[in-house]
């Protein structure tokens, strides 16, 4: 997904390119309705959603706070906060849903589970680092 939808579909051709499937969006992060219906043409081309990168963002330009604009703050923050709010607001439930589908049909060893938690505790590390 991006905002500059020739950019996303250069990374698809690379990724179709060594094997892999991907598909390219359009859409704003901080748009709801954008968002909403990215994930259900992810799930009706490729038939669901492993996994959720909140990559998107964007700065304000070199200045003092005095100097910034409301208008640009908001830009930032709307980008930057509200945008991975809203992707995972979007993605989630569909993972979960997958997880419960999952979850009927396998169990889950002791070994996944100690991973999950690892990547769930270094992710809770990496956004109170702003590493999100």
């Amino acid at each position: 997904m991006d905002r500059n939808v020739e950019d996303a579909d250069r990374v698809v051709k690379k990724i179709v390119s060594s094997g892999g499937k991907a598909i390219s969006f359009k859409a704003d992060v901080t748009k709801k309705a954008e968002l909403q219906a990215m994930v259900e043409e992810t799930k009706k081309k490729l038939g669901g959603i492993d996994i959720l990168v909140n990559n998107a963002g964007t700065e304000s330009p070199a200045a003092l706070a005095v100097d910034i604009t409301e208008a640009n703050w908001d830009r930032v923050l709307n980008v930057n906060l509200k945008g991975p709010f809203l992707c995972c607001q979007a993605v989630i439930p569909t993972m979960m849903q997958q997880k419960k589908r999952k979850n009927r049909q396998h169990r889950f060893d002791r070994q996944h589970k100690d991973d999950l938690f690892r990547r769930r505790r270094l992710y809770r590390f990496q956004a109170r680092l702003g590493w999100t």
